[in-house]
């Protein structure tokens, strides 16, 4: 279940956030980030129980 694709969020969301101002490297693409805050949002769901290896490997979700 994908809100938005990645694509989307890399050329549309992604230019409109502000530029890193240094600490550390994120080890996470940032387009994921993104795209696990809209399925949260989406579905209204609480922090706890978003599905973060689902969203960050890409597997499917049921």
């Amino acid at each position: 279940m994908e809100v938005l694709s990645k694509d989307i969020i890399t050329r549309w969301i992604l230019p409109l956030l502000p530029a890193r101002a240094g600490g550390r490297r994120a080890s996470v693409d940032l387009a994921e980030v993104v795209g696990a805050i809209c399925y949260k949002l989406k579905t209204g769901c609480q922090w706890r129980w978003l599905p973060v290896k689902a969203l960050f490997t890409g597997e499917p979700l049921s």
